[in-house]
């Protein structure tokens, strides 16, 4: 039995209400898990906007924070120090400051994201509250400031827990190559007990499921839709009798009156128009947070840009393929050796390959066991604190 925390107010800091079903899924995970280890746990939680619904015995409340940094009709200078002062009040509030999930240490487009953090973190400890950080995923950075505020967050904290080898190596290495305080344990999403019962069906085709990751305007946004389109063209006129496709827009943010201006969606309605003129075929898009879970069960592969969709893809023992444009997808393809490719040399022939070898590629479910051991590490070091 785990040991009762003796915190029961917590600001967590994450990309919640932003719209993203792999964030929400992480949130989802956190508050189950503290509330098994405080049963009478209250939580702020910093977001944009609502995020997923929970039964008021949670004590769940969105503070919607963010919609004050997105809104580019005030200055910067203004929206930070508006920003900061709320979060203060916000902060005062609680007892802990609570870091968990998803890749938040990362200093791609900018480092401001990794400031912020920082910043939060030194207001939390100048108020006396713990830190702790569980699951915690970090990118490859690329400049030495971004290693200093990734080694204050360590030293500020009073737990530290990553969710990867590739995140405790760069946490390692930020923090001068000392290493007790780093726990590596597993992505939070692992520790949730998700229905992963396949539907019985006697369909003739199989069924992929893809995700793909808005890269905003450039060659790379362009490179992925042109191979994806000419990919779906080429399996509708090969194995349109083995396969049909499904969309999975993980993330779908397009707000009026804020900076934000992240669509899966949108790419996805771009290659499938592309589709359509070829083909004739309109490949389902599945909008809905609910209806991607369901959806889910009916898959039989994966083809994913999004982590949490080769997450799920393995809860619900899925062969996946990775394309990869960040660390955690390449840890994640490694741990259940599953085929993976890095996005910008993504090629047509290498996803005809990989559905031709479909047959061979199993999800070993006692990896992902060890995994949902670990992700459950988090807590037990929450608990002890």
């Amino acid at each position: 039995m785990r040991k009762q925390n003796s915190y029961r107010r917590f600001f967590l800091y994450g990309y919640y209400g932003f719209h993203n079903f792999g964030d929400d899924l992480l949130l989802q995970a956190l508050i189950l898990g503290i509330k098994k280890c405080v049963p009478e746990a209250s939580f702020i939680v910093r977001s944009l906007d609502e995020g997923p619904a929970f039964d008021v015995k949670y004590n769940v409340v969105y503070s919607k924070i963010d919609r004050i940094i997105s809104d580019a009709s005030k200055g910067k200078v203004l929206r930070g120090f508006e920003y900061l002062s709320q979060y203060a009040r916000l902060c005062h509030q609680a007892d802990a400051l609570v870091i968990g999930g998803g890749t938040l240490v990362h200093d791609k487009p900018s480092q401001m994201s990794l400031l912020l953090l920082v910043l939060f973190c030194l207001i939390a400890k100048m108020m006396g509250k713990k830190i702790i950080v569980l699951g915690l995923g970090v990118s490859a950075l690329q400049y030495r400031s971004s290693y200093l505020m990734l080694q204050a967050i360590i030293r500020l904290s009073d737990s530290f827990c990553v969710r990867d080898k590739a995140a405790a190596l760069i946490a390692s290495r930020a923090n001068g190559g000392a290493i007790d305080k780093i726990k590596t344990t597993a992505d939070l999403a692992y520790s949730l007990d998700i229905n992963c019962k396949k539907a019985v069906t006697t369909r003739r085709r199989k069924i992929i499921g893809i995700t793909i990751v808005d890269k905003g305007d450039g060659p790379l946004n362009e490179h992925i839709k042109s191979i994806m389109t000419d990919f779906l063209e080429r399996l509708w006129q090969e194995k349109n009798e083995e396969w049909e496709v499904r969309l999975l827009p993980f993330h779908i943010m397009n707000c009026e009156g804020n900076s934000y201006k992240v669509s899966d969606f949108d790419v996805m309605n771009c290659i499938n128009k592309a589709v359509s003129k070829k083909t004739g075929v309109v490949i389902p898009i599945i909008e809905k947070a609910e209806a991607i879970n369901s959806t889910y069960a009916e898959l039989d592969m994966i083809i994913g840009m999004r982590f949490h969709s080769l997450v799920m893809a393995a809860l619900f023992e899925i062969p996946f393929v990775g394309l990869v444009h960040d660390n955690k997808l390449s840890d994640l393809c490694e741990i259940y050796d599953m085929p993976q490719c890095n996005i910008g040399n993504l090629s047509v022939d290498f996803l005809m390959t990989a559905i031709k070898n479909y047959e061979k590629m199993k999800i070993d479910p006692q990896i992902t066991t060890k995994l949902k051991e670990k992700a459950e590490l988090n807590f037990e070091y929450f608990s002890k604190l």
